[in-house]
Formats: C-alpha cells, structure tokens, sequence
C-alpha cells in the first residue's frame, strides 16, 4: 500500500513539477468535474425545459426591482422567494444575457471558483500536491457540482467565489461592497459571512477585529440596502408554508431525523472528516472560545438547512467552515501523511453518490443520468416512517 500511495504521489509531484502547475491543476479538476457532473442546467435550458423560475428570472431581467414578479405564486415556491434576488439578474440585464447565457455564464463562474480554491489551499498549506488533490476531491462533491446542477439560477458557485475572495483580500474595505452582491443573489449568503467572518477571526494574528468589522460593515450595507429597496421599489418577501420551505418540511424531518443525516453528509461529503478532527484538536489545543464557536456554527448551519426540501444545496452555503477546518489542522500532520489522506479523499469522494435532499418521502439524488457518473444508481428511499 505504501509503494502504491508513493508511486501515485510520485507522479503527481512530477506532474505538477511546473511553473504552469496552477493552470495544469485547474484544468484537470475542471475537466474532471465536467466528465463526472451531468450539466443538468444547460442541458434545461437547450432542451427548452422551462420551469417557473425561467419565466421569473425573464421578468427580472426587464425590470430587476419589479414587485409584482411573484404575483398569483404561492409564498412557499422557490420562484417566489427570488424579490431580493436581483445579482444575477442585474448582470443579465448589463450584459445583455438569455437564459442560455446566464447558464453559461454561471458555468465560468464555478470553474474560477475551482481556480480560486486552488490557489486559496496552497496559500495556507504550502503544497501544490495537496491543493491539486484536495480541491479534485471537491469537485466530487456538491460545493463544486452544484453550478453544474442548478437548474435555477440559484449561483452558489458566485457566493463561494466572493467567500474565498473576501477571505484571501488584503484590501478589506473591497469586502464591504462585495458582500451586498453575494447577498443579493440568495439570502443564505449572510450565512455564508458569518462563517468567513470565523475564518478570519481564527486565521489573523493582527488587526483580526478591524478585519472582522468590514465584513460585519458589508452585512449591514446589504440590509440597508434590502430596506431601501422594499420602500423604494416596495420589494416585499412572501410568506408561506409547504412542502418546500418553511416549518413543514422541518418537522417532517423532525419527525425521523436520521433521515436528514444522508443529505447534510452529502454536502461536504468525507470532509466532514476533516471538521470532526478539527474540532477534536481545537479541544486539543485548548482553544475552548474557537470550539466552541465553531460548534455552535455547525449545529446551527445543520438545523438551519433541514428548513428547505434541498438539505444538500443549503449546506453548501457554509463552505468556509470546511475551509476553517483545513487552516486548524495546516500543520497537524506531515506533508507526506497530508498528501496521502488527500489522495484518499479524493477515492472515497469520487465513488460517493450525491443526494441533494428529501421531498415527498424520498430522496432526489444530483443528477437525472446516472450513466455520467462512477457508481450505480440506488434505489430510492421512502422516508414516511
């Protein structure tokens, strides 16, 4: 096993042997997130596969502030949660952009979200090897495949994006008006914050309070600007239960709660691991203040995203916890112990399904074909115990 662990480091330090290794990793992490990911949005959108979202996001391309887009739809739907949406649709109506374009679009976007991360790793862990590796795992899990997936203009992969801008960005007054653009795309990304501002707080030696207040400044320009636009455009977000958001979908889940286990693992995958240990080795450590903020995160993004039919797609939104992980644990092992746990994530994450969450008693799984992807569909499981 060692001479096999060995072997394939060995080719992949030579591979990697290069001032171009950043864009050698990119590419072979996009192209495997590409092979391994069915394009469900872009193929929607080819085959003309509309759904009440299209026809929202059309409308708000016209008119980004207009009020009425949700009219004569139930509060609980998806399309009518998008009022405050108006990112995307405002770069559309720059830009000039169809539907097709804005799926395009959203697919550029997650591939400088993968370069991005790339380069995020090997700035605090020092090793191409193992940033090449522990990003290609990640592309084989939801963070990465969901810009490939979203068949509803959600953009995550833009959220994440201004997530690992704002926590690399040596000019952190450029974060105050960051922060309103991921915020205006969905509403989970004031979550997403709070989780970066953790990440900031646990990774900066100097001026961490300072650095911490500009992302706290960019939060409140994103709510004042959220109050300007209900008086202004009188912008107004529905409300409504069902079986898709709300308490309902909750307390079916309350109801069996292991139930909620498969999705919410789904969303990091085996890099729940590396969050266990890291909360072991804070304790470790004795950092008591840092652990238990860190609990208190993961317990609230788990109970929070049980909110919504899609577990899977709501986690995902707390990314930066993952990344909080991996900076806790930078110098815990050797490179070479390091390097080979990387490679194994990447096996294990590779062959592990991906569910995206529950509705009607069963699980939806990421991907309608199962043929573009490494391991044999399982059969669904009815959840109504």
């Amino acid at each position: 096993m060692k001479r096999f662990f060995f072997y394939i480091i060995l080719k992949i330090n030579k591979f990697l042997d290069s001032s171009l290794w950043l864009f050698k990793s990119w590419l072979v992490c996009v192209f495997s997130l590409f092979i391994f990911t069915y394009p469900a949005n872009l193929t929607s959108v080819l085959q003309n596969k509309t759904n009440g979202v299209y026809e929202v996001v059309l409308k708000q391309i016209k008119n980004p502030f207009d009020k009425t887009i949700n009219n004569n739809i139930p509060g609980w739907k998806h399309e009518a949660k998008r009022v405050f949406r108006v990112t995307v649709p405002i770069i559309a109506k720059i830009f000039r952009l169809n539907l097709l374009g804005i799926t395009i679009l959203e697919l550029i976007t997650n591939s400088v979200m993968v370069l991005y991360l790339l380069y995020f790793i090997f700035f605090y862990i020092k090793d191409k090897t193992i940033s090449f590796l522990l990003t290609l795992a990640l592309c084989f899990t939801p963070v990465m495949k969901m810009g490939l997936f979203d068949s509803y203009f959600t953009f995550e992969c833009l959220i994440l994006l201004i997530c690992l801008i704002c926590m690399l960005n040596k000019r952190h007054w450029v974060n105050v008006f960051l922060i309103p653009i991921a915020c205006f795309v969905d509403e989970r990304a004031y979550f997403s914050m709070i989780c970066v501002m953790f990440f900031i707080f646990i990774s900066t030696s100097s001026n961490k309070f300072l650095k911490v207040g500009f992302i706290g400044m960019g939060l409140l320009l994103s709510v004042l600007l959220r109050l300007l636009f209900k008086h202004k455009y009188g912008l107004e977000l529905p409300s409504g239960e069902g079986t898709e958001v709300g308490f309902t979908p909750f307390m079916n889940i309350m109801k069996t709660p292991i139930h909620a286990v498969i999705p919410l693992f789904c969303s990091f995958e085996f890099f729940w691991l590396i969050i266990g240990y890291a909360l072991y080795f804070l304790l470790l450590k004795k950092q008591y203040l840092h652990f238990a903020v860190f609990v208190i995160l993961v317990i609230f993004t788990a109970i929070s995203s049980c909110f919504v039919h899609d577990i899977t797609r709501s986690m995902i939104y707390y990314f930066p916890l993952v990344l909080s992980s991996l900076f806790v644990l930078k110098d815990r092992f050797s490179v070479e112990t390091t390097r080979r746990f990387a490679l194994i994530m990447v096996f294990l994450c590779w062959m592990f399904p991906s569910i995206l969450g529950i509705t009607q008693g069963q699980y939806f799984w990421m991907s309608q074909n199962w043929k573009y992807l490494p391991i044999v569909k399982l059969p669904n499981m009815n959840t109504n115990n």
